[in-house]
C-alpha cells in the first residue's frame, strides 16, 4: 500500500494546492502546489497565516486551488528533483506603501516574507521541518511588532480553527476595507497584516525579500 508522506512543521504553514488526478484514497490524490520563481527551480509559496493564504487566493487568478495545512501536502516529488532539499517562500503578510496595499498588474495581492532552503527529515510519520527555536520565531515577532500587534500569533492560532463560513466573511471584509492598488515602480516599503480583533489593516516598516509571480509545479 502506498503511504502518504505529509510535510509537518514545527511552525504553522499553509500552502495552495489543486488536485491533478484521482486516487483510491483521497489523501493520495496527486496535487500541484503554488510556487514562485523559475518553473525549473520552483520555490514553494507557503503562508504563516491561514487568513493570508485565503486573502491571497481570493485576489489571485489561481482557479480550483484551495488552502491546506502543509502537513496535508506530500513533497516527495519536489524533493526528488532537488536532492532532498526544498526551497520555501515563507509569506507573513502583504506588500504596502503609504498605508495602502499593493497589487500586481493582474490585480493580485503581493505576499511578502523571506526565502529559506530547508531539508525535511523523514520519520515514521512522514516529512518534518524543524525550525530554529529562535531565528524564525524572532523574525515573525519583529514583523508583528512592526505593525503594532506583538501578540498577532495568538490571533493566528485562533484562526486555525475557524469554520469556512467565518473565514470567508473575514476575507471579504478585509478586501473590501482596503482594496489594493497597482504597485508603483518603486519597491514596497511596508508590511501589511489584517488585525482580526480590531477589523482593520495594520501597516509598518519592515525588511522584506521582495515579490515574485506565481507559477505551478
Amino acid at each position: 500500500m502506498v503511504r502518504f508522506q505529509g510535510l509537518r512543521s514545527s511552525i504553522r504553514l499553509y500552502g495552495l494546492v489543486t488536485v491533478t488526478g484521482i486516487h483510491d484514497h483521497l489523501a493520495l490524490d496527486p496535487v500541484q502546489i503554488s510556487c514562485v520563481g523559475d518553473p525549473d527551480a520552483p520555490i514553494v509559496r507557503v503562508f504563516i497565516s491561514r487568513l493570508d493564504a485565503e486573502i491571497y487566493l481570493r485576489s489571485s487568478h489561481l482557479r480550483h486551488y484551495r488552502v491546506v495545512p502543509l502537513r496535508l501536502f506530500d513533497p516527495t516529488q519536489l524533493l526528488s528533483h532537488a536532492d532532498g532539499w526544498l526551497k520555501l517562500n515563507i509569506c507573513l503578510g502583504f506588500a504596502a506603501q503609504g498605508d495602502c496595499l499593493l497589487s500586481t498588474d493582474q490585480q493580485e495581492m503581493i505576499p511578502v516574507g523571506l526565502t529559506a532552503w530547508t531539508r525535511p527529515l523523514l520519520d515514521d510519520q512522514g516529512y518534518y521541518l524543524q525550525w530554529s527555536d529562535t531565528e524564525l520565531p524572532e523574525y515573525l515577532l519583529n514583523a508583528y511588532k512592526s505593525v503594532g500587534v506583538p501578540d498577532y500569533n495568538r490571533q493566528l492560532n485562533e484562526l486555525d480553527d475557524w469554520a469556512p463560513a467565518a473565514m470567508e466573511r473575514t476575507v471579504a471584509d478585509a478586501l473590501q476595507m482596503s482594496p489594493p492598488v497597482k504597485a508603483p515602480g518603486s519597491m514596497a516599503s511596508q508590511l501589511a497584516l489584517f488585525d482580526v480583533e480590531d477589523a482593520c489593516w495594520r501597516f509598518g516598516l519592515f525588511q522584506i525579500d521582495g515579490v515574485g509571480t506565481t507559477c505551478n509545479t
